[in-house]
């Protein structure tokens, strides 16, 4: 399944770096399909007139327009491939010589079959050569502008939500370093093998962290990360931290969002387990039901003694983050009830995210 996940990201890759985006789909077809319609009622209105419409013109017309659109997007979406490779300057203009050649083609078709045939219908496609080739170059270049303002919104916009997640999930709050360090510093002498994995631990924490741009990992690698984080902290708490780990259920191929588990855990362990002097067990439950994938933490809380109240920092980013990629099917809820505090979050199991 990671397979299919490393060629999905792959093709959404590919599919982001050409202009011309994938025409044979459903949803191109039936776009084109719409387009086609209207341009031959505003055709047909304009030699005809539309009270009363004439409807063996317009099924005409209508035919023409259908034949070029969908046999165009037909041409373009077999040559996809071969034109993305093609420098941009390149693959446009012979992007528009084929709509042009499809047209042209068409064009000629139509002035064969009314020159053989008793049928004639004045204003036809076709019937003018000139006059059909120059309405077609104007649309096809009009469409094709548009294709290629869309493509550089859409890298604009991916570009910037891209640095806005980096941004976002590049925080290890400063005092887990400081925490670590001391930890490590006083291991050195006492237990320099568990201080050696500590640094491990830390390093390979700091280099997800620091270095990983991906939006979405699997939740095999996302519990190995935090598994290192929660060693660390170990060492620092020993028994008084406890985690339940309630996942069995989910496959480590799954997608998550990258780095969205470990500042969970971490709040949970700054606010809530290290201020008890017994310590605390934390919750972790990840499940997959249909279209949904849902994480939640929770840690009990030290009510009656100091603690720091926090400014849900990694909330909030975490919050930003699910919005970025998922839109509104990304959510985060807290809820604080009977001295514990519960975290859950929820984003679409098998959608790639936008």
């Amino acid at each position: 399944m990671s397979v299919q996940v490393r060629q999905s990201e792959q093709e959404n890759a590919s599919d982001d770096a050409f202009f011309l985006p994938d025409l044979c789909n459903a949803q191109a077809l039936l776009v084109l399909v719409i387009l086609a319609e209207l341009l031959a009622l505003v055709i047909t209105g304009l030699q005809r007139g539309l009270f009363p419409v004439d409807w063996q013109h317009f099924s005409l017309v209508s035919l023409f327009c259908l034949l070029v659109f969908l046999s165009s997007s037909v041409v373009l979406c077999a040559l996809r491939h071969r034109l993305a490779r093609l420098p941009l300057v390149w693959s446009a203009s012979l992007s528009y010589g084929l709509v042009l050649t499809v047209l042209l083609l068409y064009a000629l078709g139509a002035q064969w079959l009314l020159a053989t045939t008793a049928f004639r219908s004045e204003g036809m496609p076709g019937e003018s050569l000139w006059v059909t080739l120059f309405v077609g170059a104007v649309i096809a270049g009009i469409g094709l502008r548009y294709l290629f303002l869309s493509w550089q919104l859409r890298r604009r916009e991916q570009s910037e939500m891209q640095a806005r997640i980096q941004a976002l999930q590049s925080r290890i709050q400063p005092h887990f370093l400081f925490n670590s360090l001391n930890t490590i510093a006083s291991l050195i002498a006492e237990n320099p093998d568990q201080a050696e994995r500590a640094v491990e631990d830390l390093s390979a924490l700091f280099r997800a962290n620091l270095q990983d741009s991906r939006v979405m990992s699997t939740w095999g690698r996302e519990r190995e990360l935090c598994e290192r984080y929660l060693r660390i902290e170990s060492i620092r708490l020993g028994n008084r931290l406890r985690v339940d780990w309630q996942v069995d259920a989910l496959d480590d191929s799954q997608e998550v969002l990258s780095l969205s588990l470990q500042p969970l855990l971490e709040n949970a362990i700054v606010h809530g387990v290290q201020h008890l002097s017994d310590g605390g067990t934390i919750h972790i439950q990840a499940v997959r039901a249909g279209d949904d994938f849902t994480l939640s933490v929770e840690n009990p809380l030290a009510y009656g003694r100091e603690r720091p109240i926090g400014n849900h920092l990694a909330c909030d980013n975490l919050h930003h983050r699910l919005q970025s990629v998922f839109g509104d099917r990304g959510s985060l809820t807290l809820e604080e009830r009977d001295a514990k505090f519960r975290v859950e979050m929820r984003f679409p199991a098998s959608v790639l995210p936008r």
